[in-house]
């Protein structure tokens, strides 16, 4: 009876000390400092680092050596006011934009601001921005017999246009050529006709009529 009763009271000990030790199911959650802000529970996504897009400058002056949005933006309208060759555009004001810009605005620096309303890519080009390219894939192309009906058609327009097309040649294609428009038409001799012969000693009057050389 004794030895019986010796064991409940180890039992009864034995039972104390392991409820005493039982694992807890969780962990607590570990104090938060004073002042520092609670957690933010995990969703699966990362926090957001600032906005995808910023609003434009319209009034940050643009030129040459300029980086942005802004930039890109004025290279899109340009691109759709007929640039020519298209600009790439990546943001960077070199000299295509730079060419572009002084063809279309006739200065080589501006706002957003300053520009018209945002044009829509059918826009239809200047007609002497449109005849001069022509009238440059014809002067270069070496085995191609002369279209004069191009030249006749730069022959008939009216002085303002006639002038706006030898200021677009000088700011588009000088560079590749070294030559203005007067002087690139002069020198043109390639498979060269009586018809051909006529139109260019008309325009070569008519340059210096206007006193563009």
């Amino acid at each position: 009876m004794k030895y019986w009763a010796i064991g409940i009271g180890i039992a009864v000990l034995i039972g104390i000390i392991l409820v005493a030790n039982w694992p807890e199911k969780a962990e607590a959650a570990p104090a938060i400092p004073d002042g520092s802000p609670a957690p933010t529970p995990a969703t699966g996504t990362a926090p957001s680092t600032g906005t995808t897009s910023s609003t434009l400058n319209t009034g940050l002056i643009l030129a040459k050596g300029s980086k942005g949005a802004e930039v890109r933006e004025l290279q899109s309208q340009l691109n759709a006011r007929g640039a020519s060759p298209v600009i790439v555009v990546d943001g960077v004001f070199g000299k295509l934009t730079e060419i572009a810009l002084k063809a279309v605005t006739g200065t080589d620096r501006i706002t957003l601001a300053a520009l018209p309303g945002k044009v829509a890519t059918t826009t239809p080009r200047p007609q002497e921005q449109v005849l001069v390219d022509e009238i440059y894939n014809d002067i270069t192309c070496v085995f191609c017999i002369r279209k004069v009906d191009l030249y006749t058609t730069l022959l008939t327009m009216n002085d303002s246009q006639f002038i706006r097309a030898a200021l677009y040649w000088n700011l588009m294609y000088q560079p590749k050529t070294n030559e203005t428009l007067p002087v690139a038409i002069a020198g043109e001799s390639a498979s060269i006709n009586a018809e051909f012969f006529n139109v260019k000693k008309q325009l070569a009057n008519r340059f210096k009529t206007l006193s563009l050389k």
